[in-house]
Order: C-alpha cells, then sequence, then structure tokens
C-alpha cells in the first residue's frame, strides 16, 4: 500500500509539542506511548478517556490505531476525544484508525467466506476478547466517526488511505481487503493563524425529497438540471412532482443512457449524452463495475453503472470494496457555461447533481451559470474517494455565494444567497 501524504492539503503538524502515541505496540523516536497496561516501551500508564496529565495544548500529534471502537459511545468517546483535541496544540494532527463497519459488513456477508473465516470478521467486529480490554463497544463507518470528530472541535476531517507512521492495525488486510478506516483531524488554528474555515451545520437526518423542493421552488414549471441522471429514476420523480418542468439530464455512461431512454420519453425532458466538467471536448471516463453484495447479478447484466466518474478512484474501494474500476472509455465533455450559453435563455431553479468526485469541475466550468441557478444540491465527501474529490468546507468555499440549507449524510443542498 503507497503511503498517503501526510499533510496533502494541510500544513505540516507543530514541529515543537509532545508526539502522543495511545495503544502503542511500536517503539518510534520522538514518540511517547500512552497505554491502559504497563509494558517494556510503555512510557505513561493510564487510560486515554483521562488526559488530564497533560496540560491544555501540549501534544503536536496524537496517533490511536483500534483504539476507539473500545470506548462507549454514550460519553466514554467523547470525553476521550475532546480531550484529545484539548491537548493538542492549535493546527495539532489527530490520526486514528478504527475497524471499517462497512467493509467488515461487506467481508461477512460476502458468499466466498468460509465459516471460519467469517467467525474471524465477527471478532473483528466485536472484539477478540483476549484481555478485558479487547471488548468493541462502538461501530464506525466515516459518517459516525466524522461526527464524533466534528463534534469533539475537529475540523479538516478527511479519509486516507495510510499514515505511513507506524506497522499496525491501521495497514492489515483480510482477504485481500484494507479493513480499517483511517482519518485525519486537525485542530484548528487560532484566528489569524489559519484560514478561517466556513461553520458546517450537523447532517439532518433523512434525505432530499422532489415534494421539498417543490416547496422550495413555489413553482410548477421549474428549470431543472439533472447532472449524472444514470438511469433517469431522479428525472422520472421530478417529472411527477412538477407537471410542466423543463428537465435537462446528463449522463455519459453508454449503459446508463440505455436504460435512461428505455424508461423516458417525454418532451419535458431532454437528455445530453455528456459529461459536465472544467473544460471543453473529451476525456477518459472511468467505468464502474461489479455488482453490490446484496443485489442478484440479473439486475445488472453490465455490470454496475452508478459510480462511474471523470477522476480515478482512490480510497473508493476501501469503501465498496464491490465496486470495480477496470475500464476506461472517451466521453465528450462540455463546461456548464458552455453548455448553457447553447441552451439556455433564463435562470435556473434546480441543479441535482451526482457527479462522483467531479463537484469541484463542474464548479469551476459554471460559475456563470451557477451565478444564476437557485439551489444547488450535490453528492458531497470529506473522504477522498475519487483523486482530487473537493470536500464539503472546499465546496462551501467554491460556491461562496451560496449558504448550506440543508447538509445530509452525503449530499448537501445550497441555496443562491441572491435568489429567495
Amino acid at each position: 500500500m503507497s503511503t498517503y501524504p501526510a499533510a496533502a492539503s494541510h500544513k505540516a503538524p507543530p514541529v515543537e509539542g509532545i508526539k502522543l502515541h495511545i495503544g502503542g505496540e511500536e517503539r518510534r523516536e520522538g514518540w511517547v506511548i500512552l497505554d491502559a497496561l504497563p509494558g517494556p516501551i510503555v512510557d505513561c500508564v493510564g487510560n486515554c478517556n483521562d488526559l488530564s496529565f497533560l496540560p491544555d495544548e501540549s501534544c503536536s500529534e496524537v496517533y490511536a490505531s483500534h483504539v476507539l471502537e473500545h470506548l462507549g459511545y454514550d460519553s466514554e468517546l467523547q470525553k476521550t476525544l475532546k480531550g484529545i483535541h484539548r491537548v493538542l496544540k492549535p493546527g495539532g494532527r489527530f490520526s486514528v484508525s478504527v475497524p471499517d463497519l462497512r467493509t467488515l459488513s461487506w467481508l461477512f456477508l460476502h458468499p466466498s467466506l468460509d465459516r471460519p473465516a467469517r467467525f474471524h470478521v465477527m471478532r473483528m467486529m466485536f472484539g477478540g476478547r483476549t484481555t478485558d480490554y479487547d471488548v468493541h463497544y462502538t461501530g464506525f463507518d466515516l459518517e459516525f466517526l466524522g461526527e464524533f470528530l466534528y463534534q469533539a472541535g475537529f475540523r479538516d476531517i478527511r479519509r486516507v488511505q495510510d499514515f505511513g507512521l507506524f506497522d499496525d492495525t491501521s495497514t492489515v488486510r483480510f482477504a485481500d481487503v484494507p479493513i480499517s478506516l483511517n482519518v485525519e483531524a486537525w485542530k484548528e488554528m487560532r484566528s489569524g493563524e489559519r484560514e478561517n474555515l466556513t461553520t458546517l451545520p450537523p447532517v439532518t437526518p433523512g434525505e432530499m425529497s422532489t415534494h421539498y423542493i417543490k416547496a422550495l421552488l413555489h413553482t410548477d414549471a421549474p428549470v431543472i438540471l439533472d447532472i449524472g441522471a444514470n438511469d433517469g429514476s431522479t428525472t422520472l420523480s421530478f417529472l411527477k412532482e412538477f407537471p410542466n418542468a423543463k428537465i435537462y439530464a446528463f449522463e455519459p455512461d453508454p449503459r446508463a443512457v440505455a436504460k435512461f431512454k428505455a424508461q423516458i420519453e417525454d418532451q419535458r425532458v431532454q437528455l445530453f449524452e455528456i459529461a459536465i466538467g472544467s473544460t471543453d471536448g473529451q476525456a477518459e471516463f472511468h467505468v464502474s463495475s461489479g455488482v453490490p453484495p446484496e443485489a442478484p447479478a440479473s439486475e445488472y447484466p453490465q455490470g454496475w453503472d452508478q459510480s462511474g466518474s471523470l477522476h480515478a478512484p482512490k480510497t473508493h474501494a476501501q469503501v465498496w470494496p464491490w465496486c470495480k474500476f477496470e475500464s476506461k472509455i472517451t466521453v465528450p465533455v462540455r463546461r456548464l457555461d458552455t453548455w448553457a450559453q447553447e441552451h439556455l435563455n433564463n435562470g435556473i431553479d434546480f441543479i441535482w447533481a451526482d457527479v462522483q468526485g467531479a463537484e469541484g469541475d463542474l464548479i469551476a466550468g459554471g460559475t456563470a451559470t451557477l451565478a444564476k441557478t437557485r439551489y444547488f444540491y450535490t453528492e458531497y465527501s470529506n473522504d477522498e474517494w475519487y483523486e482530487g474529490q473537493p470536500t464539503l468546507h472546499q465546496l462551501s468555499r467554491n460556491l461562496n455565494n451560496f449558504v448550506i440549507v440543508h447538509r445530509f449524510e452525503m449530499d448537501v443542498l445550497f441555496r443562491n444567497k441572491a435568489h429567495s
């Protein structure tokens, strides 16, 4: 596994300060090891939920691999994370690895694993019970871990492939699949020391509905762009909700286009078999394949067609190991502004974007069009599933004329401040 840069889009952690390794099993120069049990390489014996022996802002880095799952999610986990945040210096980094519950669940259900293998996966989920401490009380995916970290005060939270620090559980693979969720989280600099990041609202339960969109728009005849329309399911929902809508749909994957045309033939809809990007011309499109473990293969005879992207996958396989990217095709690409100059005379009421990591490209190539757009709804991730995928903080900064109306688990709704 290749090493992920320690600070790919951040300043380096402070040089001065303690480097605290919680639960460390490998001696490394410059690091202080804290463990609940004494041992030959342990510097401090104690529980990670009580860091009162450390002064405020005394640590430049804190590292914990397969520790947080041993803490209860009712209060102990929150107390521990707040304690770690307290002892970190401004600009300090918390590198944390936990068992990835999504990946382990997928492995447990995989038909190729026999009973002993599934039993081993179960132990990775719930703890090996080798000591009184080897019990897991909390399961994590990126959403859960990210929310706990955010509530504790951390920012710039994102998944990484490898910390490049220790040869430990953070790099373990089972059945050739990485089983850990590795995340870097940062304590913000004081005012004036670092860019003032936009404060993000908490995640709203549920998902966006066309009924809610209709209440927002106050019209039966909106202009809607469905970018990354796939088989047309979202377009169909818009057609049912808005009897007089004009919908422009965009989809570059030929497999999805065929499905779209098979189920939608409506004068209110115009389909463009192109990708929306940051340039005009042609580009490589990374074709997704595979079949979700819960779906019959007959449902996707040509493979999974909902994750293809103009951007190469990065950590995508760690979240969805069954999804493959085994081929590339060349597709036509248009900037949103170029397309709008050719096809639109007025503004846009709503953009629904599902462009799989190319959100930044859409924005970069569509600034003029977005300025005339009332609402912009897009998928986001604070994990770089695709190379160069922007975080939600970055999206917010790039859309500085928009405000966040609702933030869902993996989607966000922006409203143009110039349009009520």
